[in-house]
């Protein structure tokens, strides 16, 4: 098949355009703010102020607590679906923001799983039980 020389140029500025359009994908890694009162603005109102992410994906530590930043993100950024990681572990935030979402008729399970770290014994011991992670997927139904 021959293209001509204007077929092979809109082919060529067609993958152009795909190569440099904007992405939407952003990676932020942060700690949470310790105090509502640090800032006059939190760093998350500003960035979706800028950026409304269709995603967002939140993994804790039980050294989190993410209260401040997930009511930024729940009411300001406002994604259309959240993934949210370990799940099963209760004193971490992301298992409140599950029991949370699962509760409000603005958000709907898509699905949840969970996955093992590598323990063959699937959880026969507590410190076992934390190498498995259940996660969940929410979308907004407003």
């Amino acid at each position: 098949m021959h293209r001509t020389l204007y077929e092979r140029y809109a082919a060529f500025e067609a993958a152009a355009e795909a190569i440099m359009a904007p992405t939407n994908m952003w990676i932020v890694k942060g700690s949470p703010v310790v105090s509502a009162w640090e800032y006059a603005y939190h760093p998350l109102d500003i960035f979706c102020g800028y950026h409304s992410p269709d995603l967002v994906v939140l993994d804790s530590s039980s050294r989190t607590n993410m209260e401040l930043e997930w009511f930024t993100i729940e009411t300001v950024c406002k994604p259309q679906y959240v993934a949210l990681v370990q799940i099963n572990h209760h004193l971490g935030s992301t298992s409140w923001i599950h029991a949370r979402l699962e509760i409000l008729d603005s958000w709907q399970l898509v699905v949840r799983g969970h996955y093992s770290l590598g323990s063959r014994h699937r959880g026969t011991t507590a410190s076992e039980m934390r190498r498995i992670i259940a996660w969940s997927v929410f979308t907004r139904v407003e």
